[in-house]
């Protein structure tokens, strides 16, 4: 199986136990994320609740991470060197 995302996983920003987010390489504004489950799935039905609580999770991280980041990245336009810590 070909999967888009499977190739991202290499290029991750953050990650949590069952998911991963990354900065989208065409993004619609400044600090937009991908967040993905790591285990394939349909959609977000399919998903474990422990994989929507760390998908949850990663998303409250991510959005406190560019709350405390957007002034910078909109000067520096640099995502790559975001990194997000526990």
């Amino acid at each position: 199986m070909n999967v888009f995302f499977c190739k991202c996983i290499k290029n991750k920003n953050f990650e949590l136990k069952n998911a991963i987010a990354r900065f989208d390489d065409y993004p619609v504004n400044n600090g937009h994320l991908e967040i993905i489950s790591k285990r394939h799935v349909k959609d977000w039905w399919e998903t474990t609740i422990e994989e929507k609580m760390s998908i949850v999770n990663l998303l409250d991280k991510a959005k406190e991470f560019l709350l405390i980041r957007t002034t910078k990245f909109i000067k520096k336009g640099d995502k790559k060197s975001w990194k997000l810590k526990n």
